[in-house]
């Protein structure tokens, strides 16, 4: 042993050197998952979107998110956004790092219900009960049906108290799979800016885990702003045994199958 020694002595560089390399590695090893679930979950299915806070966003739509925060997050949102510019478009502040994880609680629920919205009225306009994917159109809608609400006397009460007693019902798993969905309303709010940004949705259907069919424990709608009277219906969200999203997802899954059993 004594010998072996002796001769590493005469290389102990290249052994210091080896050893390094399998720091580096085990790191690597260690790293790769983390990197892969970045790719699928950030890359494919978030279309590249980290953050449900848009970097640009059209004071409509903006104020439409606002409506559905509290007065704070309201205020914050303000805080950390531009004045709009000749188009109509808020930029959000490069010194906003420091305040993004508040900013991302914010947008966060507000981005969800303002995506099912879209939804809701894009199927509205379709004739179908079929989930069918928003468009600017619709993301335009909405956000003047909330620019009419807000103008009701405690409009923005009445909102928030319907939704804390919607999500309040829901398990962290369940309103982790919601959470993701935030990212389509930023994806949605960029292609009605004009900008250029293709998303792959790869999703797996969304269980019906008790109110999730329904946050308010009612059944069966998604959001529609007429139902947000101050005497009306609770309000609504999701519909059926799945999202929107994970029916599209449950239908291109069949259709596959039978594919594959029928043959070319």
């Amino acid at each position: 042993m004594i010998k072996i020694f002796k001769q590493l002595g005469r290389h102990w560089a290249a052994c210091i050197a080896v050893v390094a390399l399998l720091f580096v590695q085990a790191y690597c090893d260690l790293s790769l998952p983390d990197y892969t679930s970045k790719i699928v979950d950030i890359g494919i299915q978030q279309g590249g979107i980290e953050s449900p806070v848009p970097e640009t966003v059209r004071d409509t739509t903006l104020q439409a998110l606002e409506l559905l925060m509290s007065e704070q997050d309201a205020a914050l949102a303000e805080q950390w956004y531009s004045a709009p510019d000749a188009d109509g478009v808020r930029t959000l502040s490069h010194d906003a790092t420091a305040a993004m994880s508040e900013l991302e609680n914010a947008f966060a629920t507000p981005d969800i219900v303002l995506y099912m919205a879209a939804t809701k009225n894009a199927a509205t306009a379709a004739g179908t009960a079929d989930a069918v994917t928003p468009t600017a159109y619709d993301l335009d809608a909405i956000a003047t049906q909330f620019a009419a609400m807000s103008q009701a006397p405690g409009a923005r009460e009445m909102l928030q108290s319907q939704l804390a007693a919607a999500f309040a019902s829901l398990d962290d798993s369940v309103a982790g799979s919601l959470s993701s969905q935030a990212m389509l309303l930023v994806a949605l709010e960029y292609e009605a800016q004009g900008i250029a940004h293709d998303v792959q949705m790869v999703l797996d259907p969304v269980p019906a885990v008790g109110p999730l069919c329904d946050l308010s424990g009612a059944g069966g709608d998604a959001l529609d702003p007429s139902l947000l009277r101050r005497n009306g219906p609770p309000l609504r969200l999701l519909y059926g045994q799945y999202g929107p999203l994970g029916q599209k997802a449950v239908r291109r899954k069949n259709h596959a199958h039978k594919n594959d059993r029928t043959g070319p």
